[in-house]
């Protein structure tokens, strides 16, 4: 056998040959150092010889694949270790109980024996590590005879003993010699002339057989007996979870709040989100003129040595509006004037108080000489709201138009009087608020139409109204406010708002809805906070994909010790690397639940600060779909966090990591 230390390559056990019986006790003797467990870890098959080969049961150990050696250790061989290699935080039960589930074929009467000999029954729920050494041996003892092997291999099982308690375990090996293969590593010669029926000896140069053959004598001779290939059942892994769990416990409340706040975060963002776009879809309507829009051609030009530009607006002719409108397919519509022009320098009294220029603004909702204010409009200029309340609309503009009949400039006096009946509070979107009040267009356009325009009137020698001008008026004049007003059906009206959203200025056609415009900003406000939580999310994603990573990778490092014994007990690599694969994937699903449960808790009060400051009534209950896409790809990123540390690790030296002390 060749190792290679430090690039030197240091040869020992050459030229080795032996034979050994399917009964008896036979020692390997010789010095620290020797190659005695080098020996043994070659027969357990830990190490494959360079040269040469090893066979039980004319079966060569050494070309055993990973199954087959599974079986090797389950089935034909009990290991007794130097320095015990137990669960030290479980209990002998348990111990015990995870050879039990392990081995599979139990033989309970030998454990029920041992037990009751070696004064262990009465300390079964007792943790190992408060036992003497010699309890722990004998404890030990017991696991390896669990299903009755054939092989027993003892590395040094007597070296953390006491001269008692090494006299009790060797004795009792003698005893198991009548009826399997007891084969013992020792440096005390002692042992091997009181107990030896035969021993390989390693000397300075070369070794020593004593009542061991050499070769063979029966090539058809059976050493280890045949059994029936068994996959570990589940119940296996319950033990060795449950135990994992509470031993790390520190560590894995760590992870679980770093799962459950990514959860936390990620179901209320996405549900937010989706909740808020179906919901802001219908935010429009709750503005009394979502359907109006105000209509212009628009013309922009650019300041000298400047990146500014000016906007000029002139008012389209209601052909080209018609036109353009049914080019586009549109049929549901009215083209009306724009009467922004005599809302100009108004004074509105209310309750004895008075505000200068209030906004407002038409709706075809209302009748007759009704008004609905908003709630920004209440809260600033009502103090205690009524419905039915007296809005007085006061204004004067003094309007200037030439006459094609004097050929001459008239002066107009345009006044208001106008008493409003507060019909109600509009429960609009508050948003980018300002005070408003939604006037009834047909009731103005009715009074405009009998208001005369007393000078136009004596002098044109006309029944002139403000209407009239209005509709006399050049495109540029000031008085049509350079634009016109387009109401939408409602059959087209969600078409028509998606196709202004693509682009608000066809065709030098820009189109301007206030509704629209609040919504919009609201919606990208929206977009760009989910872009800011989406960025977060992947943060806190890869923050727990990192801890998750490095808390499996640590308990994977951690852990090699006891995988190393839970293989040499008969258990296959795949199913202890499963058990801590299985870890954090239970932290998961108990942290999701968690997380379901916290996100209840907190939502609506969440929520209704949201839509106390919003003014809105959204309501979020993520459907059963949605939280499943959200467990599955977050089970997705815990799994192959947990995974890594196990393709990217190279195997465990199992001979290295249980190495007697």
């Amino acid at each position: 056998m060749v190792f290679e230390v430090n690039k030197r390559k240091i040869s020992v056990i050459n030229n080795l040959s032996f034979f050994l019986p399917e009964k008896g006790m036979y020692f390997i003797e010789g010095k620290s150092g020797s190659g005695k467990s080098t020996l043994l870890n070659l027969i357990e098959g830990l190490y494959k010889p360079t040269k040469g080969y090893i066979k039980i049961n004319n079966k060569r150990i050494d070309a055993l694949n990973e199954e087959e050696k599974t079986n090797f250790y389950k089935n034909d061989v009990g290991i007794l270790f130097q320095s015990f290699n137990l669960f030290n935080d479980l209990t002998l039960k348990e111990n015990l109980q995870i050879t039990s589930l392990i081995k599979e074929d139990i033989n309970e009467s030998i454990v029920k024996r041992y037990l009751s000999k070696f004064r262990l029954s009465e300390k079964l729920n007792q943790k190992v590590y408060t036992l003497s050494g010699g309890e722990k041996q004998r404890l030990g003892l017991i696991r390896s005879l669990i299903n009755k092997p054939k092989i027993i291999l003892a590395d040094e099982p007597t070296g953390a003993l006491d001269e008692d308690s090494s006299i009790v375990l060797m004795d009792e090996l003698k005893k198991i010699s009548e009826n399997s293969l007891v084969l013992v590593v020792t440096h005390n010669h002692d042992l091997v002339t009181k107990y030896g029926d035969g021993s390989i000896l390693f000397l300075d140069k070369g070794y020593e057989l004593n009542n061991v053959l050499k070769e063979n004598p029966n090539e058809n001779l059976n050493i280890i007996k045949n059994k029936k290939k068994t996959k570990e059942k589940i119940k296996f892994y319950l033990p060795l979870l449950l135990r994992n769990l509470l031993k790390n416990i520190k560590r894995n409340v760590f992870m679980a709040l770093s799962i459950v706040f990514s959860i936390v975060i990620t179901i209320f963002s996405f549900a937010f989100y989706i909740n808020i776009n179906n919901f802001s879809s219908s935010l429009i309507y709750s503005f009394p003129s979502y359907n109006v829009y105000e209509v212009y051609r628009s013309f922009s030009s650019s300041i000298n040595d400047s990146s500014l530009s000016i906007e000029r607006k002139e008012k389209i002719d209601n052909i080209d509006i018609i036109s353009f409108l049914k080019e586009n397919n549109f049929e549901n519509y009215i083209i009306k004037d724009n009467f922004d022009y005599f809302f100009k320098n108004n004074v509105v009294t209310i309750d004895g108080e008075s505000y200068e220029n209030i906004a407002f603004i038409p709706s075809f909702e209302l009748n007759e000489n009704e008004v609905i204010v908003n709630e920004a409009f209440v809260s600033t200029y009502i103090k205690e709201f009524q419905e039915g309340m007296s809005l007085n609309f006061k204004s004067e503009n003094e309007y200037s138009s030439y006459s094609k009949i004097l050929k001459d400039e008239i002066n107009e006096a345009l006044k208001f009087d106008i008493n409003f009946i507060i019909k109600k509070v509009s429960e609009e979107f508050n948003f980018l608020s300002t005070p408003k009040v939604y006037y009834s267009y047909r009731f103005f356009e009715s009074y405009l139409s009998l208001s005369l325009a007393a000078n136009f009137s004596s002098l044109e020698n006309t029944n002139k109204t403000y209407l009239d001008l209005l509709k006399t008026a050049e495109n540029n004049d000031p008085i049509t406010s350079y634009s016109s007003y387009v109401f939408i059906g409602k059959d087209d009206f969600n078409r028509f708002n998606d196709f202004i959203q693509i682009d608000e200025n066809i065709d030098d056609y820009r189109f301007y809805n206030d509704a629209s415009t609040i919504v919009s900003s609201f919606n990208d406000i929206i977009n760009t906070l989910f872009i800011a939580l989406i960025v977060f999310i992947i943060i806190i994603s890869l923050t727990s994909i990192f801890i998750i990573f490095s808390l499996t990778f640590y308990s994977y490092l951690s852990s090699k010790k006891e995988r190393a014994i839970l293989f040499l007990l008969g258990s296959n690599k795949k199913s202890i690397d499963l058990i801590y694969v299985l870890e954090p994937l239970i932290i998961y699903l108990i942290s999701f639940i968690g997380g379901l449960i916290l996100f209840n808790v907190i939502k609506n009060p969440i929520l209704n600060k949201i839509n106390s400051v919003l003014t809105i009534n959204l309501a979020i209950n993520p459907s059963l779909l949605f939280i499943f896409i959200i467990f599955i790809i977050y089970f997705l990123i815990i799994l192959l966090s947990s995974l890594i540390p196990f393709l990217i690790s190279k195997n465990i030296d199992i001979a290295k990591e249980l190495k007697e002390e």
